[in-house]
């Protein structure tokens, strides 16, 4: 089990995060996304709402909600890859969004549904923190360069 901070967040988790992530310049760290935790079956990232991904009414824009889903879902995938050290591809995405907010956090929880011999199939939700508010399901599918 790995060690957790005072706030839940998986510090070995952020540390594979952070392997990933240094040095690039990623969209991941354009949105100002934070990693929570991750395992095999799960993977948990979150966004606070600003001004750089609000749309003109001030709430969460779509790109950076399916932004969020997408990124939870490839580390995920990342997860279940063949080759060590390959990098899933999206093949396939399905968006429902459901709702919005004007100020606060998201939280993307990303599971796996299947995890094949060439194809990494997830579900995602994102909802507030705070009051758990459904805002997004996503399912996508990726590819397992085999």
């Amino acid at each position: 089990m790995a060690v957790t901070d005072t706030d839940g967040t998986d510090l070995d988790f952020v540390a594979r995060w952070n392997r990933l992530c240094s040095g690039r310049g990623d969209i991941a760290g354009t949105l100002g996304i934070s990693p929570i935790s991750g395992n095999k079956e799960e993977v948990v990232l979150r966004l606070d709402l600003h001004p750089g991904i609000a749309q003109p009414a001030g709430m969460f824009s779509a790109a950076a909600l399916f932004g969020l889903s997408d990124i939870a879902g490839t580390f995920l995938a990342m997860e279940h890859m063949t080759l060590p050290g390959s990098f899933p591809l999206a093949v396939q995405s399905n968006l429902h969004l459901l709702g919005n907010v004007r100020e606060g956090t998201a939280e993307a929880r990303a599971r796996l549904i299947k995890a094949g011999r060439t194809l990494v199939v997830t579900d995602t939700t994102v909802s507030t923190v705070g009051d758990g508010r459904l805002l997004a399901s996503v399912q996508t599918t990726y590819l397992n360069p085999a």
